[in-house]
C-alpha cells in the first residue's frame, strides 16, 4: 500500500514543469489525479504517463481565469473519482514586463489566474476537503521573494 493510496488531487497548471512533477509523484505515491491547464493536447500525455505506469488519473482541460473554473474542476474530480482530498494550486502564469510598462489589463490576466484561480479552486473544494481532511497547497516561485526587473507582476502575484 502507498502513502495516498485512495486519496484523490487535483493538480492546476499541471501540463508541464512544476505542476506536471507534482502530478506524477502525487500518482506514484498512490494518489487518484486530475489534471488540468488550458491545454488539452499536453495533459493527454500527463494522463498517458499515469496510466502507463499503473496510475489511475483524468483531466480537464480549463481556464482557471473564468469565475466558474474552481467550481468545474472540482464537480469533474468527485465525478471521476467520488472524492477530494488535496489541491495544489500550481498554475500561474503571468505576463512579463517592466512595471511601468504593464497595462492594468496585464496586471488583472496576472492576478485572475495564478491568485484568483487558485482561491476559486479552494473555495470550490473547501466542503469536500473538510470532510476527508485534506490538505491544500499553494506554490509560489521566487519571484514574490527576488523581484526581477520583466517579472514585476508575477513577483507581485506570487508574493
Amino acid at each position: 500500500m502507498t502513502i495516498l493510496e485512495g486519496k484523490t488531487a487535483i493538480v492546476t497548471g499541471s501540463s508541464r514543469g512544476i505542476g506536471r512533477a507534482i502530478a506524477l509523484r502525487l500518482a506514484k505515491d498512490g494518489a487518484r489525479v486530475v489534471v488540468c491547464s488550458r491545454t488539452a493536447e499536453d495533459l493527454d500525455g500527463v494522463v498517458r504517463e499515469i496510466t502507463a505506469a499503473s496510475g489511475k488519473a483524468a483531466s480537464l482541460a480549463l481556464d482557471l481565469r473564468e469565475p466558474n473554473a474552481g467550481d468545474r474542476i472540482v464537480e469533474f474530480a468527485l465525478k471521476a473519482f467520488g472524492r477530494l482530498d488535496i489541491v495544489v494550486n500550481n498554475a500561474g502564469a503571468t505576463r512579463r514586463g517592466a512595471f511601468v510598462k504593464l497595462t492594468d489589463e496585464d496586471w488583472a490576466d496576472s492576478f485572475a489566474l495564478k491568485f484568483f484561480g487558485a482561491v476559486r479552486v479552494t473555495r470550490a473544494a473547501w466542503p469536500h476537503l473538510q470532510k476527508s481532511a485534506g490538505s491544500v497547497l499553494f506554490i509560489s516561485g521566487a519571484g514574490g521573494r527576488t523581484p526581477g526587473a520583466e517579472f514585476a507582476a508575477g513577483g507581485a502575484v506570487n508574493a
